[in-house]
């Protein structure tokens, strides 16, 4: 019996999705074992955000790069990166009590 059939039978259909991609990753100098450990570690966990944080990185695997970004938008990042850089900013708290105030009248 092959053994992503025998993880299957054991541990389920999620372990099985798991196993399938990090077999097909190709990170430097990982090996098997290794790979192994890694999603025996993500299984057992009960740390939520651990998982979330785990999703979130596998997820941004489908996320574009530079290269694939709009002329226009590179742009617009490019000249927002820029008035940060010139201290052309509004603090987080500014903004929200500004969203607050304009959208939570009461």
């Amino acid at each position: 019996m092959p053994i992503e059939s025998f993880l299957f039978l054991c541990l389920g259909p999620v372990f099985s999705i798991l196993f399938s991609f990090f077999l097909s990753l190709t990170l430097i100098d990982m090996d098997l074992i290794s790979k192994y450990d890694l999603i025996e570690k993500i299984v057992q966990t009960t740390d939520e955000s651990i998982l979330w944080q785990v999703k979130h990185v596998l997820d941004e695997q489908d996320t574009e790069s530079w290269e694939d970004l709009h002329p226009k938008l590179k742009e617009s990042l490019k000249r927002g990166l820029k008035q940060a850089d010139n201290g052309q900013v509004t603090p987080h708290n500014e903004v929200i009590a500004r969203i607050k105030k304009k959208f939570l009248k009461k």
